[in-house]
């Protein structure tokens, strides 16, 4: 039952960034705050994809790292600052090195365990 919202929430979201592809002009939302950076359709994206990961790694540390790194990459690619197949190689480097990290560092410092046991204190 506490996935029932999760579920619809992500439903909403996907359908709202499908509604402004089919049904939005670019040529409408390109200029909105600044010149050429389709502003509003980014921050859409970006919630959504954040969101879903979130829901997904239910980490919101990892889906915020993977989701920066998703857009910086959409965003150099949009402006042909690098070539999409560079920016999906990094990107899928960067994604790769973050989850490395987060779960070498999950090992490191367990969170779970209570230290010094045997004290009695």
């Amino acid at each position: 039952m506490k996935w029932i919202p999760k579920i619809i929430s992500l439903v909403l979201l996907w359908g709202a960034v499908a509604s402004v592809i089919v049904f939005i002009e670019p040529e409408v939302i390109k200029d909105i705050l600044l010149p050429g950076a389709y502003l509003p359709f980014i921050v859409l994206l970006s919630m959504t994809i954040w969101y879903t990961l979130s829901v997904i790694t239910k980490s919101i540390s990892l889906s915020l790292m993977m989701t920066m790194s998703i857009m910086v990459g959409l965003i150099l690619a949009m402006l042909r600052l690098m070539h999409a197949g560079l920016a999906l190689v990094l990107l899928l480097t960067l994604v790769m090195e973050s989850w490395y990290t987060y779960h070498r560092n999950e090992k490191i410092y367990p969170t779970n365990e209570q230290k010094n046991r045997g004290t009695g204190l």
